[in-house]
């Protein structure tokens, strides 16, 4: 298994009796930064793998030998009140004294990225200061998934409506659990008690009149936004229901079973054209063996569906009451 970018120095791999486990990310404290006014240095960060600062009128000599009295009035000279001089060098220190047992992190192109300040030397060119990192920028959690804005909790993404150029994050082991791709209790709670949900939701559909189940697939599809083009259970010989996809205006069968077998499905599944319709579904509550272990091939356009994955999308859907009228 590769190590996503911005892991190899500080995160190593090592070998366990189940496979390749991976050493937690972990940090002391995490630390958010604007690349630059608007994000002007955002890109160059990234692909140059530096940590962009500003503070360009600050003698470069000073910073690094810390002379941090003249650095102090230095920043504080360029603001009109002492206050706003005092937060401004404190943003500057922190960034000088941070090590790699810190975790910086920004937001740019939709995602969140995090990095490790190398070696304590300030450096400067004809961009900016800035200091060299140990790994590089990273957009991934330890198992390489992307960390994108719209799927990490609010409570990391509303970072970046951070107004100063440097700022600690308070939700650190929000940060430490996305990082490591673990779940908060909250989450493995609620999981938990959906998944059990649906192991009871597919003996609840099992308990549906045929007619009804009919119509409970019928009502899966139409909250999908997907549109009925027939009747249900009309007078078409091989299919109990034609659908069309709004958008593309694409159009599906779909076959209602409360039993079937392998015959069964074969028998239907013969009579699909794949010319006239993009899919065929073949719904089934309660398989036989035969059939419940049977793989259709991908490329005949018949695809099956189970009562584990049926009650999953009663679940997802909103249907669990509407189930729990008609088997009351």
């Amino acid at each position: 298994m590769s190590v996503p970018p911005g892991l190899e120095a500080k995160e190593t791999t090592i070998m366990s009796n189940q496979g390749i486990k991976k050493t937690p990310i972990d940090f002391k404290a995490v630390y958010y930064l604007k690349l630059g006014k608007s994000g002007i240095w955002e890109e160059s960060s990234i692909r140059e793998n530096k940590l962009r600062i500003g503070w360009s009128g600050i003698d470069l000599d000073d910073i690094n030998q810390g002379n941090w009295d003249r650095v102090r009035e230095s920043v504080i000279r360029e603001y009109a009140t002492k206050g706003a001089g005092t937060r401004d060098f404190n943003a500057l220190k922190t960034i000088v004294d941070s090590t790699p047992d810190d975790i910086w992190i920004t937001f740019h192109a939709d995602r969140m990225w995090w990095c490790r300040v190398g070696k304590p030397v300030v450096f400067e060119d004809q961009t900016s200061k800035y200091r060299e990192l140990e790994s590089p920028w990273c957009d991934r959690d330890r198992d390489g998934k992307t960390l994108r804005i719209n799927d990490i909790p609010g409570q990391i993404s509303k970072t970046r409506g951070f107004r100063a150029t440097v700022s600690r994050v308070k939700e650190a082991e929000a940060i430490r659990r996305l990082l490591n791709n673990q779940p908060s209790h909250a989450y493995e709670v609620i999981s938990s008690a959906e998944a059990e949900l649906v192991k009871v939701v597919i003996d609840g559909i099992r308990h549906l009149h045929w007619r009804d189940f009919e119509i409970l697939v019928d009502l899966i599809f139409r909250n999908a936004g997907w549109q009925r083009v027939t009747k249900v259970g009309g007078e078409l010989k091989f299919i109990d229901m034609e659908l069309m996809e709004p958008i593309i205006k694409e159009r599906y069968q779909v076959q209602v079973k409360s039993s079937a077998s392998l015959q069964d499905f074969r028998r239907y599944a013969d009579q699909f054209n794949p010319s006239l319709f993009r899919r065929l579904f073949f719904i089934v509550h309660t398989p036989t063996d035969d059939l419940e272990r049977y793989v259709p091939e991908s490329e005949t356009g018949v695809e099956l569906v189970f009562p584990e994955r049926l009650a999953q999308m009663v679940v997802d859907f909103g249907l669990v009451d509407w189930v729990l009228k008609k088997i009351k």
